[in-house]
């Protein structure tokens, strides 16, 4: 499959780099651009939604499978990516949950009501910091 094509089912797609490209998770409701897109050696293609979206809901809401993201045969070998997602990519998902971060804080020091959907979106802007630490190729602590 051409990297194009997947593209063409994506909405909200940026060019970020060389083969890579930011664009809506078709498998949430998100209006930004949490999925990561990155075509390496012109016959795989990676995804990742730094929301937290599994890659095969990422295909199936757009009508694809896995086996669409490679052109090679089942069984050809592939050296794994030392680090599958552009460190760009990753820096802005952590400075965007770390604003999530700072406005819990602040709320908190305020003494201002903080509700249950407030903790479980900081929860959320945890778990997605750790997500792009896995993703960028970076160990925890």
């Amino acid at each position: 499959m051409a990297i194009d094509t997947l593209l063409g089912r994506l909405e909200g797609v940026r060019q970020t780099g060389p083969c890579t490209w930011r664009a809506r998770c078709p498998a949430h409701d998100s209006k930004g651009l949490t999925l990561s897109v990155r075509e390496i050696d012109g016959n795989r293609v990676l995804l990742h939604c730094f929301a937290g979206c599994d890659t095969n809901d990422v295909l199936a809401a757009i009508g694809l499978e896995m086996s669409d993201l490679m052109s090679a045969r089942v069984g050809d070998y592939f050296k794994p990516e030392r680090m599958p997602f552009p460190v760009s990519d990753v820096l802005r998902c952590v400075a965007f949950e770390g604003l999530v971060i700072v406005h819990s804080g602040i709320t908190l020091m305020n003494g201002l009501p903080f509700s249950q959907e407030d903790r479980e979106r900081l929860m959320l802007a945890t778990q997605r910091i750790q997500a792009a630490l896995t993703a960028s190729g970076v160990g925890h602590g």
